[in-house]
């Protein structure tokens, strides 16, 4: 099936999801049949099939996805209401879109505030015409000789308006004076005040500064061959935690999030994996994006298991499945970018030169969380429901990976045994979500969001957001340790799922924990 028929199918779809299409919609339906060059027989046709792929499925394009909500929305709204049917559908297809709630509500303001604008400039044209009569009418009213008295009226009704401006002017001045002269000994006291404050945060700040800067460059110029012992390296990476804290007592959060942050970006990865579903001659190619990050200094990677085997969690990928679609291992890619790097070329192909990847064996699935199959309902791109066996979305969502570095690299420093963790305290959560940074750029570029811890079970649950792109990326907390691995969001992204780092650990080879044991 061609991307123009599935995409008009949807928006067909859409227009029946209020139980009826408008005469306004079945106008907008019939100028887009023709614009997308669909035949009314294929268009008939259409109207009678259920299983249709999503748009998603056939275009790479990340403006094709944007034009086809655009789309949808017109419809939706062509009757000039929104209903909530409506609105449900067109977010089940922004994430299938891979468009995040945040690009989506834009898009339905600019849609809606298009046909206000129209409405406005309706109604501007016929002001526009009443006020034009009415200027003939005043012309005819002058020319009759009346224009006398309409003169004298005006001139009086300034005269008036002026006076009484004036009045009000010079009341407000005086008022202001006032205020000025009784406030200001005591604004230039508060104001001192805040002055001094502020300096001596600035010398605390720049005291802690330096000093964690410091102890930084010296833990960095340790070569690896020279370790030192155990405790004393645990001992090191106390002293900066706890000069990390102190630090964030005297400068604004984010402040302290943008140093980690900057530290992040040598461990952090884009991960790519694109797979095929074959039956007979038919193929349909899917693909998922989701982060990384360095676990050690010899190339091991952590990140979730969706993102690397995303047909055992996909509703569409197991409902093909079971209508006898099996998987091409054979075109299976997994690829690897580390923070900074050039993604996609100016033919906006991907840049494999400057990825790791399973292509040229520089990339491997080295460790997989067993398999948790359960039987669950969930609703597909086309909102119909589809009941299977999904792989679960907790602990045992975690893959590692195995990249063939040249040199070390800089694992991110993971949290040690029993620390601590409590409801409110802020986190970051690091990666690459719906790799926004890449369109403008085409470099694999880092946006972390920032909230706070909300509870902790299994799970950790926190409000900073988790959208598609930052699952298996590193949840940090403020002194710079890694407490946890990204994986889900519930109720529209206000509540994000986090894998306690621990479980990863557990999946690690021997040489690689012994390598945790001295950092930690």
């Amino acid at each position: 099936m061609k991307l123009e028929e599935v995409v008009y199918a949807n928006l067909l779809r859409i227009a029946q999801a209020d139980g009826n299409i408008a005469a306004s919609e079945a106008t907008m339906l019939e100028r887009y049949r023709v614009a997308l060059g669909v035949t009314r027989r294929s268009a008939d046709e259409l109207a009678d099939v259920r299983d249709l792929p999503c748009p998603s499925e056939l275009t790479e394009s990340r403006t094709e996805r944007m034009h086809i909500i655009e789309m949808m929305i017109r419809i939706a709204h062509a009757d000039g209401q929104l209903t909530l049917r409506e609105r449900r559908w067109l977010e089940r297809l922004a994430v299938s879109l891979e468009i995040g709630p945040i690009e989506l509500a834009n898009i339905l303001v600019r849609a809606v505030g298009e046909k206000s604008l129209r409405r406005s400039i309706f109604v501007s044209r016929g002001i526009g015409a009443i006020v034009v009569c009415g200027l003939l009418l005043v012309v005819w009213i002058v020319q009759s000789g009346l224009h006398h008295s309409f003169d004298e009226r005006l001139n009086g009704a300034t005269e008036t308006t002026t006076r009484r401006e004036t009045e009000l002017l010079g009341r407000i001045e005086k008022l202001e004076a006032d205020l000025l002269e009784a406030d200001s000994a005591r604004a230039e006291r508060d104001a001192e005040k805040v002055r001094e404050t502020r300096r001596a945060m600035k010398r605390s700040e720049a005291s802690l500064a330096a000093r964690l800067q410091q102890l930084e460059a010296q833990r960095a110029r340790t070569p690896a061959s020279a370790q030192k012992s155990k405790a004393a390296q645990t001992n090191a990476n106390a002293v900066i935690a706890d000069l990390r804290r102190e630090l964030a007592q005297v400068r604004s959060i984010n402040a302290v999030f943008q140093d980690i942050e900057r530290e992040f970006a040598r461990s952090v990865l884009l991960i790519y994996s694109r797979y095929e579903l074959v039956k007979g001659r038919h193929r349909v190619r899917r693909w998922t994006k989701g982060t990384g990050f360095f676990i050690s200094r010899t190339g091991y990677i952590v990140t979730a298991k969706h993102v690397v085997q995303n047909w055992l969690f996909s509703a569409e990928a197991l409902r093909m499945k079971q209508q006898g679609y099996r998987l091409d291992t054979s075109r299976y890619l997994l690829a690897a970018w580390p923070a900074g790097k050039i993604v996609k070329q100016e033919d906006n192909h991907l840049d494999l030169d400057t990825a790791f990847h399973t292509l040229n064996n520089s990339l491997r699935v080295f460790k997989l969380a067993p398999d948790k199959m359960v039987l669950t309902d969930r609703r597909l791109s086309d909102g119909s429901r589809y009941t299977g066996r999904f792989h679960a979305l907790d602990h045992h969502d975690i893959a590692i990976l195995e990249a063939e570095v040249h040199g070390e690299v800089t694992p991110a420093m993971l949290a040690p045994n029993g620390h601590r963790m409590s409801k409110l305290d802020p986190v970051m959560v690091l990666g690459f979500p719906g790799s926004i940074s890449v369109r403008e750029s085409r470099r694999a570029e880092t946006a972390p969001s920032l909230g706070e811890i909300r509870k902790i079970e299994d799970s950790i649950f926190v409000t900073a957001p988790i959208v598609p792109g930052n699952s298996g990326g590193p949840l940090i907390d403020s002194r710079g340790y890694v407490i946890g691995i990204a994986s889900a969001s519930y109720g529209a992204s206000t509540v994000g799922g986090c894998i306690p780092i621990r479980h990863a650990i557990s999946l690690l080879p021997v040489s690689v924990l012994r390598q945790l044991r001295r950092r930690r």
